[in-house]
């Protein structure tokens, strides 16, 4: 979990805004989400240049 979701939970807790909560929630799972697909893609963009040495 970021700093942020981490950030944005404390003061949704704090503020007594539990439903808030369940929008931090949601965003973070998104955002984790987004980052892990771009991170697979960037892994296998790295092989195939890696594979074929710029010769596409």
């Amino acid at each position: 979990m970021s700093t942020c979701a981490v950030a944005a939970e404390m003061l949704d807790l704090a503020l007594g805004l539990p439903a808030t909560l369940d929008i931090t929630a949601a965003v973070v799972a998104q955002k984790s989400t987004d980052h892990l697909l771009l991170q697979e893609c960037a892994l296998e963009m790295c092989s195939i240049s890696i594979l074929y040495q710029g010769r596409l």
